[in-house]
């Protein structure tokens, strides 16, 4: 089914900062989206959000094991993650 739920609003640069932060401790594992999504799901959701919104790509890469979104998922539906 459909999962709902809300994350709160991070702006811009709160995000950019976070990130940094991540890839400083993690590498660049940190850019993977399950990686993200385990790390900081609430960074996760807005950066998300950030690129729907504005119609982006999502420009996190899609790790060998995530097979669903490469196997016919959606890149705007972030429950394929």
């Amino acid at each position: 089914g459909i999962r709902t739920g809300s994350v709160p609003y991070l702006n811009p640069s709160v995000m950019r900062l976070m990130m940094e932060q991540y890839v400083e401790d993690h590498g660049e594992e940190a850019l993977e989206r399950q990686s993200l999504l385990r790390l900081d799901p609430i960074l996760f959701y807005n950066f998300w959000w950030y690129c729907a919104r504005f119609s982006l790509p999502v420009p996190l890469a899609v790790s060998s094991t995530q097979t669903n979104v490469a196997n016919g998922g959606s890149d705007s539906d972030p429950s394929t993650y």
